[in-house]
């Protein structure tokens, strides 16, 4: 829907991403907060198949390869977040 509100996947892909971004900053706050309330196996589970498919991006550009990145980001955050306290960092 967005690409074709802006008629270009560039900047649809980076407003759908920054998007993303902020629907996610309350999961990583009370993960922050309350870590025992997610599962670390779940996240290390996507950092794991993410690492899997980046190699497979053919070109490395905003279009094929921002929101792997972003999610690589995020879910590595959530897992800092939840073994955190129990690695004493």
């Amino acid at each position: 829907m967005m690409w074709l509100i802006v008629d270009s996947p560039r900047i649809a892909i980076v407003l759908v991403v920054l998007g993303e971004v902020f629907a996610s900053l309350r999961t990583l706050k009370k993960t922050w907060k309350y870590p025992e309330t997610e599962t670390g196996i779940t996240y290390i589970a996507i950092v794991i198949s993410i690492l899997l498919v980046l190699p497979s991006i053919p070109v490395w550009n905003i279009e094929n390869s921002l929101f792997q990145i972003y999610l690589l980001l995020l879910n590595s955050a959530l897992v800092f977040a939840i073994y955190r306290k129990i690695f004493r960092v």
